[in-house]
């Protein structure tokens, strides 16, 4: 299946978990439930380069070296889910691997500490 040359976004009214990764694998960029917050979508159709909420969890779950079945069980997701949230991040914010995923965290943690003093 080759992949559209421009963002696709799903809006869904409902779906399981399964149907998520169908969406994704199927090229989506996103899929948005009608229960997830506005800004979500925003930053969907903007391409924000910053990471959702979800995607800041699992990011810094792997920065603190838990295995992907860890990630997933404190996350609540399937381990599929997690391999293909951390894929996503590491393009969005172009790295690839853990190790620079880690770097990146422990380096906008310093910058938000520092522009807080």
């Amino acid at each position: 299946m080759a992949i559209p040359p421009f963002p696709v976004i799903l809006l869904a009214a409902e779906y399981e978990g399964g149907s998520l990764v169908e969406a994704i694998w199927a090229s989506a960029n996103a899929l948005v439930s009608r229960t997830n917050a506005y800004q979500t979508l925003l930053d969907a159709i903007a391409g924000n380069e910053a990471l959702s909420p979800r995607e800041a969890r699992i990011a810094d779950a792997a920065a603190r070296d838990l295995r992907n079945h860890e990630i997933a069980r404190e996350v609540e997701l399937s381990e599929a889910m997690v391999k293909l949230y951390l894929n996503r991040i590491y393009a969005r914010l172009g790295l690839a691997n853990r190790t620079e995923l880690a770097l990146y965290m422990q380096r906008s943690e310093t910058a938000e500490l520092t522009q807080s003093d």
